[in-house]
């Protein structure tokens, strides 16, 4: 028996070490403005998906492929091929009375699941997801997987008028296989920062330039860097739909998201150089998108457990720091300790004192 408690009183401490080695204007939406599109998508052969267990997270997720460049979505820079292998590009089909296609943008965040903005699935009939893909009108884009569905699910509270809840998710038919060139983003948690000031990424295949008129889309991924600004900031120019349940980037420099970039990410870079996406584009000035105005998105961290709920993906957990973690696991160890001499007293006793 005392070889037991040994056994388990090192299956403690082993346990306690792995703990302590653990370091670590007015708004104007999709829905307000609807870009309908003749940009042809000129379709590779479509790479048939392999199977992998439903609901896989990439352990190294937010891992993009390459430094990035900098420059504007709106008539800015092209990002490298397949830098972000998460971002994804939606065409969706809107069936009776309109029947007609836009496109959007979204995020992979499981082998089976895509992140987007509710405004863009307002109507939606039959929604087309692209990952892997960077040139759309290119013909030889191997490594680009297109599936088609219509399995999808709007926040509850989302509303049209006052752009809360403004945050959907997308079903893909099959689980995709992670490559090099398509890779899932990471969650933010619950009690994520602010980031007001932080530096933040921005990519979308959006228009380059324009208000309200119809204009050309990116065949291109493109990106840009700009910085968060705080809800009063933001408030005082777009009013009550500013809540804590967004997040505004500053549009300092003409830089921000234009039409068909609703539902792509709004990315920030952690320490180790991995991304986690904070924010989903929701919505834009009215008078353009270079006109240095801020851009609207959801905020993420209000709404994970409702992506939880929905996808069984596990809520991120940075609510108890890594110190907190390790004291809790040495609170267990101990207990670990204690039960297994307990046990191991009642046993040569033969009886509970």
């Amino acid at each position: 028996m005392k070889n037991f408690l040994y056994l388990c009183l090192t299956a403690a401490s082993l346990g306690l070490c792995a703990a302590l080695a653990t370091g670590n204007t007015q708004a104007l939406s999709a829905v307000q403005e609807r870009i309908y599109s003749n940009f042809t998508v000129f379709q590779s052969n479509v790479l048939t998906p392999f199977a992998t267990p439903p609901l896989v997270r990439d352990a190294t997720c937010g891992k993009k492929n390459l430094p990035s460049l900098t420059g504007r979505i709106a008539g800015g820079n092209v990002a490298t091929p397949n830098e972000y292998p998460w971002q994804a590009f939606l065409q969706i089909s809107q069936g009776w009375p309109v029947f007609q296609d836009y496109v959007c943008g979204g995020t992979l965040i499981s082998n089976q699941w895509i992140l987007t903005a509710a405004n863009c699935l307002d109507g939606a009939s039959l929604i087309k997801v692209y990952l892997g893909a960077h040139d759309l009108t290119a013909t030889n884009e191997w490594q680009r997987v297109i599936f088609t569905t219509t399995d999808y699910k709007k926040h509850p509270s989302w509303n049209a008028q006052t752009l809360n809840g403004d945050i959907a998710l997308i079903k893909l038919p099959v689980p995709v296989n992670f490559t090099s060139y398509i890779k899932p983003i990471c969650l933010p948690s619950t009690n994520d920062p602010s980031h007001n000031g932080d530096t933040v990424y921005l990519t979308g295949w959006g228009r380059t330039s324009g208000s309200g008129s119809v204009g050309p889309l990116s065949p291109v991924l493109r990106e840009t860097t700009t910085t968060v600004i705080g809800n009063s900031e933001c408030s005082s120019i777009y009013g009550n739909v500013v809540t804590d349940n967004i997040i505004c980037s500053s549009g300092a420099g003409g830089r921000g998201i234009c039409p068909s970039d609703n539902g792509g990410p709004m990315g920030y870079m952690n320490a180790d150089g991995t991304f986690t996406q904070i924010g989903i584009a929701s919505f834009y000035a009215a008078s353009g998108c270079e006109n240095s105005l801020p851009s609207g998105f959801t905020r993420i961290r209000n709404y994970v457990n409702w992506i939880s709920q929905e996808t069984s993906i596990p809520v991120p957990n940075s609510a108890v720091s890594n110190s907190d973690s390790s004291c809790l696991k040495f609170i267990l160890a101990i207990a670990i300790a204690i039960q297994c001499y307990f046990f191991d007293y009642v046993l040569r006793d033969g009886s509970i004192h």
